[in-house]
């Protein structure tokens, strides 16, 4: 009988040979200058598409010498447009920090006081280079405060301007040079563009409000009685100037021979008065009473 081998004691684990060298190589991570840009992949598809654009274009005329010109130039004038924008971060620092700081804190319910606020912040802005590309390399600045601010008084002043260009408009009067309808085909032009802006103005009123508390700022919608307050000033002015030029002809004895054409002519204007009247939804007592005596003049020249 074969003896039993005695037992062995087992060995202490050993330990896994350490990883190859190369392995442990790839874990190391080298210091380096080069940096992802920002710039490579815009370039990269703007010089694709200007390549494929071109290229078509040799395909049919052989022509090679303008496309290089062409891509050569292109890279120019985009390397410095980015050089710019740098250049700009880094010069006008200080002062779009300062607007930062500003607009963050900003706040107002009146509209001078917004207006005033604007001004300050375009006065620091105003030699930017290109302002959005600019601001958008400043990660916290509110951008979109700054854009709801400059809305808000860019479309005030746009009101204003109509206020006063109502307010200023001059009637002369009428003369064979100058007819009552020419003066008229002016107005109403002026009327019609003023009336598609105010009524896009009211249809997104409620949104836009939104958007300005939001941003704790304002804008005053009274502006808008005040355009509509003019346009029935300049309403009455234009009867008043119609009125005026057939009283002219009845003196000089031409209202029977001119009786067509001074009809027309005060019909027109009461139209522009009606339409008028039902845009802004009323009107004044002076407005009232020159249409009910336009009205009574027009009935002189219909013939029953």
């Amino acid at each position: 009988m074969v003896p039993s081998s005695p037992v062995k004691r087992s060995a202490a684990p050993v330990p896994p040979p350490p990883p190859p060298p190369e392995k442990i190589n790839l874990t190391i991570v080298k210091a380096t200058k080069l940096q992802r840009s920002p710039q490579m992949a815009k370039l990269y598809r703007h010089l694709r598409n200007k390549l494929e654009i071109i290229r078509s274009s040799n395909d049919s005329r052989g022509d090679t010498s303008d496309y290089a010109r062409e891509i050569a130039d292109a890279i120019v004038k985009r390397s410095q447009y980015f050089e710019k924008i740098e250049e700009d971060c880094y010069k006008y620092k200080s002062s779009i920090l300062e607007v930062q700081t500003a607009l963050v804190t900003f706040k107002t319910t009146n509209m001078t006081e917004l207006l005033i606020f604007h001004q300050y912040v375009e006065d620091r802005l105003q030699n930017l280079s290109d302002e959005k590309q600019v601001l958008l390399r400043f990660k916290e600045f509110p951008f979109e405060k700054l854009e709801t601010l400059q809305m808000a008084a860019k479309t005030y002043h746009e009101l204003e301007d109509i206020v006063s260009t109502l307010k200023g408009w001059k009637f002369t009067a009428p003369s064979p040079m100058m007819l009552v309808s020419d003066q008229l085909n002016k107005i109403e032009s002026f009327c019609k563009k003023i009336e598609q802006k105010v009524t896009s103005i009211e249809r997104n009123e409620e949104g836009e409000l939104k958007k300005f508390q939001s941003q704790n700022l304002t804008f005053d919608y009274n502006i808008i009685t005040r355009i509509k307050e003019e346009m029935v000033d300049v309403s009455s002015r234009c009867i008043e100037m119609a009125l005026k030029d057939s009283k002219q002809k009845k003196e000089a004895g031409k209202a029977l021979k001119l009786r067509s054409t001074i009809s027309n002519s005060l019909w027109r204007v009461f139209q522009f008065a009606y339409s008028t009247y039902i845009f802004v939804g009323g009107q004044d007592d002076r407005a009232d009473r020159l249409a009910a005596e336009l009205a009574c003049e027009l009935e002189t020249y219909i013939i029953n």
